[in-house]
């Protein structure tokens, strides 16, 4: 067996699950989190534990990415598959989910490395974040 093929195998899925599990809970504690799909909520054993997407609409997803980035944390708009396409909305949108919602929407990825600290982290700043820039919409 390769290297690289033993240390995929050796994921710690449960790991990733537990702090995939806290992300999502404390996001929906987040006043105008939506997380996409909805569906993931009730059924997160049929989505992968390392991506999440949600959407805090009406705020433009591109201004979290941004006060993100200046609090040392790096996101994304979009689906990984939209990148450089014009419609960054279009793998939301297939999924049902309206275009102002899709328009909002942020992509949280963690890896094998990710730790439980950096997930808290990431919280607080985002809490914080959406708090301070949400005032302007909500």
């Amino acid at each position: 067996m390769t290297l690289a093929l033993k240390k995929a195998v050796s994921v710690d899925f449960e790991a990733a699950e537990a702090r995939m599990r806290l992300l999502m809970e404390e996001l929906q504690k987040i006043r105008g989190c939506r997380i996409l799909p909805e569906e993931r909520v009730s059924h997160p054993e049929y989505y992968s534990p390392w991506i999440l997407s949600c959407a805090f609409p009406p705020l433009p997803g591109e201004v979290l990415v941004r006060v993100m980035d200046e609090a040392g944390f790096a996101i994304s708009t979009g689906s990984a598959c939209s990148t450089n396409k014009k419609s960054r909305t279009r793998a939301l949108e297939s999924m049902g989910i309206d275009s102002k919602t899709a328009f909002s929407s942020i992509r949280i990825s963690q890896g094998p490395a990710t730790t439980m600290e950096e997930i808290k982290s990431f919280i607080v700043a985002l809490k914080e974040q959406a708090a301070i820039v949400g005032r302007a919409v909500f």
